[in-house]
């Protein structure tokens, strides 16, 4: 495997109006916005957090490369510093749109058990059906965020499993053991009105929840306590029936503990998006600072020695680039690389 971490992309539209969230994190979402007072605190916020990310990742002994595609002016000297400072290595990722290449999670989908790569539909048109031991296809789950895979278990967002473009049949022949985590309900906000102008459903459910597998090797799910869910079948959201995180929470243990994975809820977040964290292929997790209720969890799921924190709380990042740390990092088979 190869580590891929996404290109900086610090270059942020600080006129934006509207900010996207899930509703259970509102007030984590608009302290950062608050503290917002410039585009310049912004971009070296986000600097510093991006930074934290790197050293964290030097800290584990990762080897990665900065995915170096799409680079603007503030980017291309940020990832020269990271070059000079770091060492890092940068690599070119063919012609793929900076979402994809500022995020990388949402290139593909790996499923190592089943040696099997999804790619996302948006960014890959065709795939090589069987080479270097690897199965691949074009998914609409490619899209790494709709998806919290480990081992043989694979969770999806709601919805995504009654659709053909998924490949879900394929998925569950190769013996991986898939289910459906409930509707995340998001708030539109918008900064200038300080007002919430609308809901919708969000499948990208690595906002809210991590899949972690413990020393143990049983699953664990960490789940967003506020988390806020939906019946999100009707297109008007005045007649979801909304679920309170009560409500969720029992929902989420119906659904996942008859499975074997054990469920578990920080009493609090405090930091947008933290569950976003990153377990890699050799067990060990790399977090946020600043969430001490999380950080226990992941500590007794995964033990101390193989939990890592950023030397910062990455706040800014998912406030102004819509990605935690799992968004930023894809671990990809290199004997696959080189199809693609």
């Amino acid at each position: 495997m190869i580590t891929f971490i996404g290109e900086p992309l610090n270059g942020i539209y600080f006129g934006e109006e509207t900010f996207s969230y899930p509703t259970g994190q509102a007030e984590t979402y608009r302290k950062v916005l608050r503290e917002s007072e410039s585009r310049d605190l912004v971009e070296s916020a986000l600097c510093r957090e991006y930074q934290a990310i790197i050293s964290a990742l030097k800290k584990m002994d990762i080897e990665f490369r900065i995915l170096s595609s799409n680079p603007g002016p503030p980017d291309r000297s940020f990832i020269e510093r990271c070059i000079k400072e770091y060492g890092c290595l940068t690599l070119p990722l063919g012609n793929f749109p900076p979402y994809i290449t500022a995020y990388p999670k949402d290139l593909c989908t790996v499923i190592e058990k089943a040696n099997l790569l999804l790619l996302n539909d948006r960014a890959v048109r065709t795939a090589v059906p069987m080479k270097n031991g690897w199965n691949s296809m074009v998914s609409r789950i490619g899209e790494g965020g709709y998806t919290l895979v480990r081992g043989s278990t694979m969770i999806v967002g709601s919805g995504l499993d009654d659709t053909p473009d998924t490949g879900i049949e394929v998925i569950k022949k190769a013996g991986i053991n898939v289910v459906e985590f409930p509707s995340v309900v998001t708030s539109e906000y918008s900064r200038q009105q300080d007002f919430v102008t609308g809901i919708k459903c969000n499948g990208h459910i690595d906002r809210v929840a991590c899949l972690l597998e413990g020393k143990d090797g049983k699953m664990n799910l960490i789940v967003d306590p506020s988390l806020v869910t939906a019946d999100c079948c009707d297109p008007n959201p005045s007649r979801w029936f909304l679920r309170t995180p009560s409500q969720t929470r029992d929902l989420i243990r119906e659904t996942f503990e008859p499975m074997g994975i054990k469920v578990h809820w920080p009493a609090n977040l405090e930091i947008p998006c933290s569950p976003n964290l990153k377990q890699f292929r050799n067990g060990k997790v790399l977090m946020t600072r600043g969430e001490e209720a999380l950080k226990e969890l992941v500590t007794g799921i995964v033990g101390p020695k193989n939990l890592v924190e950023t030397e910062i709380p990455i706040r800014f990042m998912p406030v102004w680039k819509r990605s935690g740390i799992g968004c930023k990092i894809c671990e990809f088979p290199i004997s696959a690389m080189y199809n693609y």
